[in-house]
């Protein structure tokens, strides 16, 4: 999965988990064959926490506030 949208000669990053690109969020982690939102950063961080065993991708995206039509565009990616 490609974790760049080129849009007219400019690169913008988008976060692997989410779908949410560079403008929509705060901060994006690169890392060599992933890239990580503050947001899923914070939420992974939060289910770290919990007593939780797992959590779906669907659950996830909706944790994160990503409207139904954007988690089917996503979790088609996925």
């Amino acid at each position: 999965m490609s974790t760049e949208r080129k849009t007219s000669t400019v690169k913008v990053h988008v976060c692997n988990a989410c779908g949410k690109n560079e403008d929509e969020v705060k901060k994006i982690l690169l890392l060599p064959n992933y890239t990580l939102c503050n947001e899923c950063i914070e939420l992974a961080k939060q289910l770290i926490e919990e007593e939780d065993d797992y959590l779906t991708t669907a659950k996830w995206l909706q944790r994160l506030g990503i409207n139904a039509k954007d988690r089917r565009k996503v979790l088609k990616r996925v």
